[in-house]
């Protein structure tokens, strides 16, 4: 292998070749061998051109295409980056190439199995992920009430006129669509399960730009997929800022979206020979009967030659479950009651001295 940096000039003639450079490339891309050569674009001052040299170095750099890898760079970086690459990827194809058993040529190595992971630990779940949850089926949801607070509703702090940004921090209001908020999570929690992935080669050659093209399809009962960020993971509030809040306010809202086809994208740096990745969940599925869907996975990588497909499957059961919105409400409500009555005790607690409680002693009398 030869690895060669011109600038402006192509070195002595030796009176068999151009230089003696010149006349080591050659003799190794004509022998197959492989031939690297990088041409500096860097300004040079044209006093100190040779322009013989100039054009003998043009006129080289247009014959040797045809039998090695010409680059040309204008900083050093980019000279850097360029050889570093092609260093990389040339190293590889020797290793595809060399067998050092026999010294014959073998298949490519990089082999990326892709499974299904532990949501929680990443572990491996082979190719079938069977899971369980309920389709909570909420009757009279139409008739929930606008939240009003617990005692009345809850008015804002107001902002100074004088000074507009003084308390904005606090800016808060009474969540009026709190009970369906509450409704709706408590539906997506039941409804959606977390989709996580499982990425190893066996193989021993590693692999960057892994691109993982997904598609599920169900044959027969709809479903929905969505990103797992977008799933509320902590219970709405009775109070909220006034400009956003980040839940919806209808079950509707997700099974509306329902469809028997997706796909998603996955993309990962770089998978290490003998190495596994297990990045985190990404998607949700939910589906209103039990039903299986299979996983089409599509893998690219710039040491697989062509793309390979991976079959995995889906099973989810569901049970449906009816629940009447008044007793969620009902519920909230004696929560809510059962709150203000541990608070006002603290209060009263904390407003008593503490030299007078110290006097009482177990029976009530003076001690």
């Amino acid at each position: 292998m030869v690895i060669g940096v011109f600038w402006t000039r192509l070195g002595t003639d030796t009176g068999e070749a151009a230089s003696g450079t010149i006349e080591e490339i050659e003799r190794v891309a004509a022998a197959n061998g492989d031939v690297m050569l990088y041409f500096s674009q860097v300004k040079q001052d044209p006093a100190l051109i040779d322009v013989q040299q100039l054009q003998k170095l043009r006129e080289f750099k247009e014959r040797i295409r045809l039998t090695a890898l010409v680059e040309s760079y204008r900083t050093l970086g980019e000279f850097q980056d360029k050889l570093s690459r092609q260093l990389d990827i040339k190293i590889r194809e020797w290793m595809v190439a060399f067998n050092p058993q026999g010294g014959a040529y073998a298949p490519p190595h990089t082999v990326i199995e892709f499974e299904f992971a532990d949501p929680m630990t990443g572990k491996s779940l082979g190719k079938t992920l069977a899971r369980k949850h309920k389709y909570l089926n909420f009757t009279g949801f139409e008739t929930l009430p606008d939240f009003e607070g617990a005692r009345g509703k809850v008015q804002a702090p107001d902002v100074s006129v004088a000074n507009p940004f003084v308390g904005l921090g606090s800016l808060t209001t009474v969540n009026s669509d709190y009970y369906r908020e509450f409704v709706s999570f408590v539906f997506a929690k039941s409804f959606f399960t977390p989709v996580r992935f499982f990425l190893k080669n066996i193989g021993g050659i590693g692999a960057r730009d892994v691109f993982v093209q997904l598609e599920f399809r169900s044959e027969s009962e709809p479903f929905v997929l969505v990103n797992w960020s977008d799933i509320p993971k902590d219970e709405p509030k009775e109070l909220r800022q006034r400009w956003s809040s980040p839940y919806t306010t209808s079950p509707s809202s997700y099974v509306g979206a329902a469809d028997t086809v997706w796909t998603w994208e996955i993309e990962l740096s770089a998978l290490q020979p003998q190495r596994a990745l297990s990045p985190e969940a990404e998607i949700a599925i939910g589906i209103g009967r039990s039903g299986k869907i299979s996983v089409s996975a599509e893998i690219y990588a710039d040491t697989l030659r062509v793309p390979v497909v991976n079959q995995l499957q889906v099973e989810i059961e569901v049970e449906q479950i009816a629940i009447e919105v008044d007793d969620i409400v009902a519920a909230l409500r004696e929560r809510a009651a059962r709150e203000q009555t541990s608070l006002n005790q603290t209060s009263i607690f904390s407003a008593v001295p503490t030299q007078a409680t110290n006097n009482v002693g177990p029976q009530g009398s003076e001690r």
